[in-house]
């Protein structure tokens, strides 16, 4: 897929892209497909992934000393950091292949999902409740293995109603590559891409969604060490999906 171009009709200023996502109200004005990340944004699943991390390195004698909010400032910045910062903090580890030890954590983390409690997270469950019964479309772009959605899924029903979920195994190359947003714009491509956003809670979700061409509502903590890396007029920050509804 090749990256989308035409930007000329999306908002140029933050101020005024501030206004336009204050509150669910406005967001129904301006936008007509809201695309939603999955982990750490609509249920919380990323603590697992971190869990499922530690879990795995254990089992080559290694002890993660990150906390949770570590561990997502290098597993939120790009495809390499926290491979990187793994192989760096346990040198011995450098002679596997990363995507075999990944693909271990996964089994883990699959483990994690079938056995565990999965809740979504805070403003979701009103967010995707008023969203049955508005004009929005919205469907899921996530790097999640799409057999790990089936499963969250029928753990949550409400999760069903999300008509479209493009998940890892429907695009060639995951966030911060555009391609997964770019797979969103081309099944709703009825929609105007200045009537596109993206709700992320990641720097590299963010910029796949940036490199689509989109805007951006980056959700997380006001202290982030992410945000100042976003274009100030491309992205509106909230701390909490409840903020939409406040």
């Amino acid at each position: 897929m090749t990256e989308a171009t035409d930007s000329a009709s999306l908002p140029t200023k933050g101020a005024d892209f501030a206004r336009a996502v204050s509150n669910i109200s406005d967001l129904t004005l301006h936008y007509e497909l809201l695309c939603f990340d999955f982990d750490g944004l609509l249920v919380n699943t990323e603590e697992l992934h971190f869990l499922a991390y530690k879990k795995m390195l254990a089992t080559y004698a290694c002890h993660l000393p990150w906390d949770f909010a570590t561990y997502c400032t290098y597993a939120h910045a790009n495809r390499y950091a926290l491979r990187d910062a793994v192989f760096a903090m346990f040198s011995h580890l450098s002679t596997y292949d990363w995507d075999m030890l990944r693909e271990e954590k996964q089994r883990f983390y699959e483990q994690m999902i079938i056995d565990g409690s999965i809740q979504l997270m805070p403003g979701v469950q009103e967010l995707l409740t008023f969203l049955l019964t508005s004009s929005l479309k919205y469907c899921v772009v996530t790097n999640s293995p799409n057999n790990h959605l089936e499963i969250i899924k029928e753990k949550i029903p409400l999760l069903q109603t999300i008509d479209l979920w493009i998940g890892r195994d429907n695009y060639r190359n995951p966030k911060p590559h555009p391609d997964p947003y770019l797979s969103a714009i081309q099944a709703f491509a009825f929609v105007p891409l200045n009537k596109v956003i993206a709700f992320e809670d990641s720097l590299k979700g963010a910029q796949s969604a940036l490199k689509a061409n989109l805007q951006v509502i980056f959700v997380g903590p006001k202290d982030h060490p992410h945000i100042q890396e976003l274009p100030k007029d491309r992205f509106f920050h909230l701390v909490s999906i409840q903020e939409l509804f406040a």
